[in-house]
Protein backbone atom coordinates (compact mmCIF):
# COMPACT_ATOMS: atom_id res chain seq x y z
CA UNK A 1 0.00 0.00 0.00
CA UNK A 2 1.40 3.30 -1.04
CA UNK A 3 1.96 5.71 1.86
CA UNK A 4 0.27 9.19 1.86
CA UNK A 5 2.79 12.31 1.79
CA UNK A 6 2.29 13.87 5.24
CA UNK A 7 -0.67 16.60 5.45
CA UNK A 8 0.26 20.58 4.68
CA UNK A 9 -0.76 22.29 7.68
CA UNK A 10 -1.88 25.91 8.12
CA UNK A 11 -1.99 27.45 11.79
CA UNK A 12 -4.06 30.45 11.63
CA UNK A 13 -3.04 33.16 14.51
CA UNK A 14 -5.60 35.43 15.33
CA UNK A 15 -6.86 37.95 18.01
CA UNK A 16 -6.94 41.73 19.10
CA UNK A 17 -4.07 44.38 18.82
CA UNK A 18 -1.39 43.87 21.15
CA UNK A 19 -2.02 40.40 22.07
CA UNK A 20 0.79 38.75 21.35
CA UNK A 21 0.11 37.23 17.10
CA UNK A 22 2.89 38.25 15.74
CA UNK A 23 5.36 37.10 18.77
CA UNK A 24 3.99 33.51 19.04
CA UNK A 25 5.09 34.04 15.20
CA UNK A 26 8.44 34.76 15.80
CA UNK A 27 8.71 31.92 18.35
CA UNK A 28 7.20 29.49 16.06
CA UNK A 29 9.79 31.05 13.10
CA UNK A 30 12.80 29.88 15.53
CA UNK A 31 11.15 26.23 15.47
CA UNK A 32 11.30 26.27 11.94
CA UNK A 33 7.33 27.36 11.05
CA UNK A 34 7.67 29.97 8.17
CA UNK A 35 5.35 32.88 9.01
CA UNK A 36 2.68 34.31 6.43
CA UNK A 37 1.90 37.76 8.09
CA UNK A 38 -1.49 38.83 6.34
CA UNK A 39 -0.66 42.65 8.19
CA UNK A 40 2.75 43.06 6.00
CA UNK A 41 0.88 41.94 3.41
CA UNK A 42 -1.44 44.71 3.65
CA UNK A 43 1.23 47.10 3.17
CA UNK A 44 2.55 45.73 0.43
CA UNK A 45 -0.94 45.67 -1.60
CA UNK A 46 -0.84 49.55 -0.45
CA UNK A 47 2.58 49.35 -3.19
CA UNK A 48 -0.08 48.53 -6.31
CA UNK A 49 -0.96 51.80 -8.35
CA UNK A 50 -4.20 50.58 -8.87
CA UNK A 51 -4.95 50.45 -5.35
CA UNK A 52 -3.84 53.62 -4.63
CA UNK A 53 -5.70 55.22 -7.09
CA UNK A 54 -9.16 53.46 -5.53
CA UNK A 55 -7.76 54.64 -2.19
CA UNK A 56 -7.54 58.39 -3.20
CA UNK A 57 -10.72 57.72 -5.14
CA UNK A 58 -12.75 57.03 -1.75
CA UNK A 59 -10.32 59.08 1.01
CA UNK A 60 -9.45 62.25 -0.88
CA UNK A 61 -5.23 63.21 -1.50
CA UNK A 62 -4.88 63.49 2.44
CA UNK A 63 -3.64 60.31 3.01
CA UNK A 64 -0.51 61.06 0.53
CA UNK A 65 2.87 61.31 1.57
CA UNK A 66 5.13 63.54 -0.13
CA UNK A 67 6.47 60.87 -2.42
CA UNK A 68 2.95 60.00 -3.44
CA UNK A 69 2.55 56.89 -1.65
CA UNK A 70 -0.23 56.51 0.72
CA UNK A 71 0.31 57.27 4.55
CA UNK A 72 -0.50 54.70 6.67
CA UNK A 73 -0.89 57.07 9.73
CA UNK A 74 -3.59 59.11 7.75
CA UNK A 75 -5.42 56.14 6.58
CA UNK A 76 -5.87 54.52 9.76
CA UNK A 77 -6.44 57.98 11.35
CA UNK A 78 -9.79 58.01 9.00
CA UNK A 79 -10.46 54.49 9.38
CA UNK A 80 -9.79 53.76 12.85
CA UNK A 81 -12.69 56.12 13.87
CA UNK A 82 -15.40 55.47 11.43
CA UNK A 83 -16.60 52.26 10.49
CA UNK A 84 -18.07 53.08 7.43
CA UNK A 85 -14.77 54.38 6.03
CA UNK A 86 -13.41 51.04 7.68
CA UNK A 87 -15.81 48.78 5.45
CA UNK A 88 -14.49 51.00 2.69
CA UNK A 89 -11.35 50.11 3.14
CA UNK A 90 -11.65 46.35 3.83
CA UNK A 91 -13.59 46.59 0.43
CA UNK A 92 -10.73 47.49 -1.47
CA UNK A 93 -7.46 46.35 -0.12
CA UNK A 94 -8.79 42.64 1.24
CA UNK A 95 -9.52 40.82 -2.23
CA UNK A 96 -5.90 41.40 -3.30
CA UNK A 97 -4.30 40.31 -0.16
CA UNK A 98 -6.87 37.48 0.23
CA UNK A 99 -5.35 36.31 -3.35
CA UNK A 100 -1.78 37.04 -2.27
CA UNK A 101 -1.72 34.85 0.87
CA UNK A 102 -3.22 32.01 -0.82
CA UNK A 103 -0.38 32.46 -3.18
CA UNK A 104 1.71 32.60 -0.45
CA UNK A 105 0.55 29.24 1.21
CA UNK A 106 1.04 27.55 -2.10
CA UNK A 107 4.31 28.82 -2.60
CA UNK A 108 5.72 27.43 1.03
CA UNK A 109 4.02 24.10 0.55
CA UNK A 110 5.40 24.23 -3.08
CA UNK A 111 9.05 24.77 -1.70
CA UNK A 112 8.59 21.75 0.83
CA UNK A 113 7.12 23.68 3.90
CA UNK A 114 5.53 21.02 6.24
CA UNK A 115 3.30 23.78 7.65
CA UNK A 116 2.74 27.79 7.99
CA UNK A 117 1.32 30.17 10.74
CA UNK A 118 -0.76 32.22 9.35
CA UNK A 119 -0.53 35.33 11.38
CA UNK A 120 -3.78 38.03 10.78
CA UNK A 121 -6.25 40.06 13.25
CA UNK A 122 -9.16 39.79 10.40
CA UNK A 123 -8.62 36.23 10.23
CA UNK A 124 -12.27 35.42 10.46
CA UNK A 125 -13.80 38.39 8.62
CA UNK A 126 -11.03 38.17 6.00
CA UNK A 127 -12.58 34.70 5.75
CA UNK A 128 -8.71 33.48 5.81
CA UNK A 129 -10.10 30.56 8.75
CA UNK A 130 -11.25 28.33 6.15
CA UNK A 131 -7.11 27.84 4.73
CA UNK A 132 -6.29 26.71 8.74
CA UNK A 133 -6.36 23.66 9.90
CA UNK A 134 -5.96 24.85 13.35
CA UNK A 135 -6.48 28.12 14.91
CA UNK A 136 -4.56 29.84 17.93
CA UNK A 137 -6.73 32.43 19.59
CA UNK A 138 -4.47 34.99 21.81
CA UNK A 139 -5.73 37.09 24.47
CA UNK A 140 -4.77 39.71 26.90
CA UNK A 141 -6.29 42.44 28.83
CA UNK A 142 -7.17 45.56 27.17
CA UNK A 143 -5.06 47.34 29.46
CA UNK A 144 -1.65 45.02 28.25
CA UNK A 145 -2.67 45.46 25.06
CA UNK A 146 -2.98 49.36 25.16
CA UNK A 147 0.56 49.44 26.98
CA UNK A 148 2.20 47.56 24.15
CA UNK A 149 0.32 49.05 21.17
CA UNK A 150 1.55 52.59 22.45
CA UNK A 151 5.26 51.05 23.36
CA UNK A 152 5.65 49.25 20.10
CA UNK A 153 3.81 51.29 17.75
CA UNK A 154 4.22 55.13 19.02
CA UNK A 155 0.08 55.76 18.81
CA UNK A 156 -1.02 57.92 21.43
CA UNK A 157 -3.73 56.75 23.56
CA UNK A 158 -6.78 57.55 22.03
CA UNK A 159 -5.18 56.05 19.06
CA UNK A 160 -4.22 53.13 20.53
CA UNK A 161 -8.02 52.57 21.90
CA UNK A 162 -9.41 53.24 18.33
CA UNK A 163 -7.83 49.93 17.62
CA UNK A 164 -8.28 48.30 19.86
CA UNK A 165 -12.28 47.76 19.07
CA UNK A 166 -11.55 47.24 15.02
CA UNK A 167 -11.12 43.47 15.56
CA UNK A 168 -13.13 40.93 14.70
CA UNK A 169 -14.85 39.64 17.70
CA UNK A 170 -13.33 36.49 19.79
CA UNK A 171 -14.68 32.71 17.94
CA UNK A 172 -16.41 30.55 19.90
CA UNK A 173 -14.64 27.42 21.57
CA UNK A 174 -14.34 24.20 19.55
CA UNK A 175 -11.69 21.41 18.62
CA UNK A 176 -10.01 23.80 16.02
CA UNK A 177 -9.97 26.72 17.93
CA UNK A 178 -6.97 27.02 21.14
CA UNK A 179 -6.95 30.35 23.57
CA UNK A 180 -3.59 31.16 24.69
CA UNK A 181 -3.98 33.51 27.65
CA UNK A 182 -0.63 36.04 26.48
CA UNK A 183 -0.86 38.11 30.08
CA UNK A 184 2.88 37.09 31.03
CA UNK A 185 6.44 37.57 28.93
CA UNK A 186 7.40 36.58 26.15
CA UNK A 187 9.59 33.68 28.23
CA UNK A 188 6.03 32.43 29.28
CA UNK A 189 4.67 32.39 25.42
CA UNK A 190 7.75 30.58 24.65
CA UNK A 191 7.03 28.33 27.09
CA UNK A 192 3.42 28.33 26.01
CA UNK A 193 4.71 27.33 22.72
CA UNK A 194 7.07 24.60 23.59
CA UNK A 195 4.79 22.61 25.32
CA UNK A 196 1.63 23.12 23.32
CA UNK A 197 4.02 22.57 20.36
CA UNK A 198 2.66 18.81 19.23
CA UNK A 199 -1.26 20.14 19.91
CA UNK A 200 -0.99 23.13 17.59
CA UNK A 201 0.12 20.96 14.29
CA UNK A 202 -2.56 17.72 15.22
CA UNK A 203 -5.67 17.46 13.62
Amino acid sequence: MKKKPPKFFVLGITGPIGSGKSTLGEILASAGIPNIEVDQIGHQVLQNFSIQQALIKEFGTSILLSDQNIDRKALGKIVFSNSTSMEALNEIVHPPMIKLVVERISKEKAQGAKAVALIAALLYSMKLNKYCNKIVYMRASPHARLSRIVASRGLSQEAARARLLAQDPEPNKGPKVIFCENTQTIDALSSWAKFNLPLLFKD
